[in-house]
């Protein structure tokens, strides 16, 4: 978070949520906030840059990744989710 997202000019903000009930807590959810769908995609090159700044060799990003590939599986999903605050259930 600090090496790269929240050095991130496009990304507003990011949190990552969990189930905290129930008999799987494993799912783990990601919301990444940005202005629009355009600073989507260069969220993500800007990302690339910091990531290659903060470990500046092939091997320590290698070593970065490995490392938390640990705690994921090789499931996962791409969608692009869209909150209302206006609208209150």
């Amino acid at each position: 978070m600090d090496n790269v997202i929240n050095k991130n000019e496009y990304i507003i903000s990011q949190r990552a949520l969990r189930h905290m009930w129930g008999n799987n807590s494993l799912d783990l959810v990601f919301i990444t906030e940005y202005n629009s769908f355009s600073d989507i995609e260069k969220a993500q090159a800007r990302n690339t840059e910091l990531f290659r700044e903060a470990w500046a060799t092939s091997e320590e990003r290698q070593a970065y990744n490995r490392a938390v590939s640990n705690y994921f599986g090789n499931r996962h999903s791409d969608e692009i989710y869209q909150e209302d605050p206006n609208q209150r259930k």
